[in-house]
């Protein structure tokens, strides 16, 4: 009875790949977005694990930081609701294909530095989390 779970799984991917198979071109965006992501991004941080800028290295350390990433996690939601609220920024403000992107890039750029900052602070990095 193992396989009535990856039945079920499978009919609800169905809705997600329909679209992608469709035509040709899309088919060709979805391997080579799928090659890119699993196995250059991989090979590329390896690469700068390796032989890269000290820099691009400290960055990919600190995000692969769980206790960063944690505290990154606690802190976007408060993040969002501010953007909302002082900026009137969500997801339907504009185009979603753009605000999705910006929004989206734009509260891990300011999680990423609260995070930051709050690791500087003695009690919020030894309690908190």
């Amino acid at each position: 009875m193992w396989f009535v779970l990856m039945i079920i799984g499978i009919y609800m991917c169905i809705p997600i790949i329909k679209p992608i198979v469709e035509t040709n071109v899309k088919i060709k965006y979805y391997l080579l977005l799928s090659f890119v992501f699993a196995f250059v991004v991989p090979e590329v941080t390896v690469l700068t694990n390796d032989f890269g800028n000290e820099l691009i290295v400290k960055f990919v350390n600190t995000i692969n930081n769980d206790v960063n990433t944690m505290r990154m996690y606690f802190v976007h939601v408060f993040v969002l609701e501010q953007l909302y609220v002082r900026f009137g920024l969500n997801a339907l403000s504009y185009n979603p294909v753009f605000a999705v992107i910006y929004i989206g890039v734009l509260v891990f750029v300011i999680s990423f530095a609260l995070s930051a900052i709050l690791n500087r602070i003695p009690v919020v990095k030894k309690y908190v989390v």
